[in-house]
């Protein structure tokens, strides 16, 4: 009988450890999935993805500002088997040529890039594929005839595709045709976008020249025009991130700035740096400023080495030269220190 209980017990722990062995090789198993590229669904290990890259799930390239996605407008006319397209998008209020693929994902051109160098490799171009050339393409083909070049050369992604000497990049993240998420993503990514007005349909690439590229979306503000329009600082309503944030005006309706590098009650940028980022100063013999609605916190009048300076719950506040236009904000995300100065009602 011993002897048996001897034999059950082993019996019983050499059947246990088959089943965990059979367990575990099963979790390893499930541990290894593929992923797949989001604009064509095809997997990233495929050398070749018709020109385009390939992409996977984004990764955390650090502090992310996402703008509001841009929907595009595919154009149908042209050389629709060409490898770039057209589009139409709304930036800055006014309808702007975009380039796309030809599958129609928007492409996008990457601030940190020199001429003719692609610096977006390895990790970077897992979130941002590059749009690369088919083999042994030399020359690429628009849909329509373009302002600026496109042109092939060789990068440490391939032989990728740029445009007026700039590296183009597709969006991991956008997943569906005509929409663009990556406007402005890290204030590094724009559509590569042209000032011409007037494009013509072509089967070949275009070598003519034109305005330069566009690389900025900016917002735009509603001001508010309730309350005192007489105050010395207007509010108004822009759409930041996909939301209607308040923010402050000046009472020419101009948006005003706060420096992320400035300290609590001082003002950091002064010299040179107040050329472009004018401070807002208050006018001679005014200690208390007033706000054409009431403010959830409260705006003073500092000195600093610019003078009188309004601040805005202890920020001290500027404008942005560029800002020519009332109601238009260019200034947001310059930098990764310039914000517009929000606040919550």
């Amino acid at each position: 009988m011993k002897t048996l209980r001897r034999l059950g017990a082993c019996t019983f722990m050499i059947l246990l450890t088959v089943l965990l062995t059979a367990c575990g090789g099963t979790a390893n198993q499930a541990a290894t999935t593929s992923t797949t590229n989001q604009n064509t669904g095809m997997a990233t290990t495929t050398a070749a993805n018709n020109g385009y890259g390939t992409a996977g799930t984004p990764t955390n390239t650090g502090q992310m500002d996402t703008m509001q996605g841009i929907t595009i407008t595919f154009s149908t006319t042209g050389n629709m088997a060409a490898f770039i397209h057209t589009g139409t998008a709304m930036i800055n209020g006014e309808q702007m040529h975009v380039l796309l693929t030809n599958k129609g994902f928007p492409i996008y051109t990457f601030k940190d890039d020199p001429a003719l160098k692609a610096t977006c490799t390895a990790d970077c171009a897992i979130d941002w594929p590059p749009v690369l050339a088919p083999a042994s393409m030399m020359t690429v083909g628009s849909s329509m005839t373009l302002p600026k070049q496109l042109s092939v050369h060789q990068t440490t992604n391939g032989a990728q595709v740029f445009y007026d000497n700039h590296a183009l990049y597709t969006y991991a993240a956008d997943t569906q045709a005509g929409q663009a998420q990556g406007n402005g993503q890290d204030m590094k990514w724009y559509l590569a976008a042209s000032l011409a007005k007037n494009m013509t349909t072509t089967n070949k690439p275009t070598t003519t020249t034109a305005p330069t590229t566009t690389m900025m979306q900016g917002i735009t503000t509603t001001v508010n025009m309730t309350g005192d329009m007489n105050a010395f600082i207007h509010t108004g309503l822009a759409a930041i991130n996909g939301r209607q944030v308040h923010v402050l005006l000046t009472n020419k309706n101009f948006a005003l700035y706060y420096y992320k590098s400035d300290t609590a009650f001082q003002a950091t940028c002064t010299g040179a740096c107040a050329k472009d980022w004018p401070p807002l100063l208050a006018p001679q013999g005014m200690m208390t400023i007033s706000s054409s609605i009431t403010l959830p916190k409260q705006l003073s009048v500092h000195q600093t080495a610019n003078g009188a300076q309004i601040f805005y719950d202890g920020h001290a506040l500027y404008t942005y030269a560029t800002d020519t236009q009332a109601g238009h904000a260019l200034g947001r995300g310059q930098d990764m220190l310039w914000y517009m100065v929000g606040f919550l009602l």
